[in-house]
């Protein structure tokens, strides 16, 4: 039993869960995560023993932390009863979000945003009027947490 008297198990489940969320990461945003969550690390220590700027691994690390609280925002919804608002975002809230999604991971990233856009607003209706939306989502909201994995660790 932990100190909260939850049984171990719920300490190795959040345990799978973060490590599934840290694994959802760009690289350089894990190690940030890792250093400065898991050994202790100053972003001082950090930038210091990487060469990069300072102000740099603080952008790095908000980056980081705004895509982990997506990525286990359904564990805290589905474990703990919280909601965490998320920001708006007309593909996320459409109800082709995955067929979206799919064309997105599926494009050719030797051209542009523009065959993307416009299959975009032709079948699924939704005008945007560049890709940094696309971008955004890409990045930031379409690194959840695969729900078939979270079932698996919270039965």
């Amino acid at each position: 039993m932990t100190e909260f008297g939850t049984p171990d198990i719920i300490d190795e489940e959040r345990t799978a869960i973060v490590a599934e969320a840290l694994q959802r990461l760009e690289s350089d945003e894990s190690e940030i995560i890792v250093q400065l969550y898991f050994l202790g690390r100053s972003l001082e220590e950090i930038s210091r023993r990487s060469g990069r700027q300072r102000h740099r691994l603080y952008t790095l690390h908000r980056r980081a932390l705004s895509k982990l609280r997506w990525c286990l925002q359904p564990y805290a919804a589905q474990r703990y009863g919280l909601s965490v608002k998320r920001p708006e975002c007309p593909l996320c809230d459409s109800p082709y979000c995955e067929e979206i999604n799919e064309l997105i991971r599926n494009r050719d990233r030797t051209r542009t945003w523009k065959p993307v856009l416009d299959e975009i607003r032709d079948k699924y209706g939704i005008d945007m009027r560049g890709p940094q939306r696309l971008i955004g989502h890409e990045r930031y909201h379409m690194i959840a947490v695969d729900p078939a994995f979270l079932e698996g660790v919270l039965q």
